[in-house]
């Protein structure tokens, strides 16, 4: 069947054929066709070449709209691919920075635990070598001038700062030991 719902062959010289030489052929066919045709044939080939038009041109009117989307959306496809590309990056960075983060504070505890061994041994440091001046003082004779309430004053201010240090409740002093006030005794 051709374009109008007429046969076509190689016997009928007004059918229709489009040929690679193109439109010029298919103007001229339709010219002669049209000459060959009836009025009432011509005008239901005019409608049906008008409603074929109208067709065309929504179908043209429809890709272009398509053709649009389809740009559309590649840009937002790019725009993303864009956003992800830079979370990607910015993800990655923010996970070095929180590794060097994390070795540094591993460091630090490192380094605080150190200082803690230091201070406990710098404490315990002072006490041995306070110990060890007071047997010497005792054995030495020199136990008499000792001044026993300001020592045991000195004393408590000690353990309470070491007790705060600590973090643990102070102790009590209660039973504390009777001193008196003035004391040369100590005795040899």
């Amino acid at each position: 069947m051709s374009l109008f719902g007429r046969r076509s062959g190689r016997d009928d010289p007004g059918a229709l054929r489009e040929t690679p030489s193109g439109k010029s052929e298919v103007l001229s066919s339709l010219h002669h066709l049209g000459a060959r045709l009836p009025e009432e044939d011509v005008a239901s080939v005019k409608e049906e070449a008008k409603e074929l038009s109208r067709q065309l041109s929504e179908e043209k009117s429809k890709r272009a709209a398509q053709g649009m989307e389809l740009r559309d959306l590649q840009a937002k496809v790019k725009a993303i691919e864009g956003t992800v590309e830079t979370f990607s990056s910015e993800a990655l960075a923010l996970s070095r920075k929180n590794k060097e983060l994390e070795e540094a504070l591993e460091k630090l505890r490192a380094e605080a635990k150190i200082s803690e061994n230091v201070q406990v041994m710098a404490v315990n440091g002072v006490k041995i070598t306070s110990r060890w001046e007071v047997i010497q003082d005792w054995l030495g004779g020199r136990a008499h001038s000792w001044d026993l309430a300001r020592e045991f004053d000195l004393y408590k201010v000690v353990v309470l700062a070491e007790a705060k240090f600590k973090g643990v409740d102070p102790p009590s002093f209660v039973d504390k030991p009777v001193i008196p006030p003035s004391s040369g005794s100590g005795g040899s």
